[in-house]
């Protein structure tokens, strides 16, 4: 993948992003990729989707180059929640359930029980059939967050979830309700989390660090 500057009316060259890189992550493998600004953690994630393209080397999933899967499959089998996740302007049910016509509210609110979010199950009840306002407004950036990987808790198709910066700007108790959530949805599947957050590691087994579109570390966490 490639990175094109323009100065004035003429163009830099471009140059790539990645460089002699080459990362294999196994099946329900959880890897937490990490990274300063510009080291190319974001573009992982969107080359991965192809949100954007990529113009040399192969991804593959399950051993299929991506290029060849069509989008529909490939989003089908990745669940992707962005760091700033947006809302339709319709009621919380409607977000939640979204692309999926099997779920129930009672679905929703055993699981936030089950994980000791009892305050957030009396909050969403109150909510469930009134509109979250443009982009989601309405709802604080934790309950957002919970409305997508709500989402990925119940959208059976996806293996593989890839979370971008899921705790940022979150206050204490989100963050807490959001890594629960993560621990929940990732037991039978591939995790990728983009993260500056060490506070997530105890979710991984491995940890990636990328400096300027390099592998510059990649380790097993070890478990206590």
């Amino acid at each position: 993948y490639h990175d094109q500057a323009k100065q004035g009316t003429s163009r830099t060259p471009t140059r790539p992003i990645f460089h002699d890189f080459r990362l294999n992550i196994p099946a329900r493998q959880r890897v937490a990729i990490m990274g300063g600004i510009g080291s190319g953690k974001s573009s992982l994630a969107q080359l991965m989707l192809r949100l954007q393209c990529h113009q040399s080397g192969t991804i593959r999933l399950n051993g299929h180059d991506t290029t060849r899967l069509s989008l529909q499959s490939l989003r089908t089998s990745i669940t992707y929640v962005p760091q700033h996740p947006r809302l339709f302007d319709r009621t919380l049910w409607e977000n939640i359930a979204y692309g999926n016509d099997a779920l129930t509210p009672r679905a929703v609110y055993e699981i936030l029980d089950t994980l000791g979010m009892r305050e957030l199950t009396r909050e969403f009840q109150l909510k469930m059939y009134h509109s979250v306002g443009k982009q989601g407004s309405r709802l604080s950036g934790g309950q957002r967050q919970m409305v997508w990987l709500l989402r990925a808790l119940f959208d059976r198709r996806a293996h593989v979830l890839i979370l971008d910066e899921p705790t940022s700007s979150l206050d204490r108790l989100s963050r807490a309700q959001v890594i629960r959530m993560i621990e929940q949805i990732a037991r039978d599947r591939t995790l990728i989390i983009i993260t500056h957050d060490h506070d997530l590691l105890s979710l991984v087994d491995r940890v990636v660090h990328l400096e300027r579109g390099a592998i510059v570390d990649d380790r097993r966490v070890s478990k206590r």
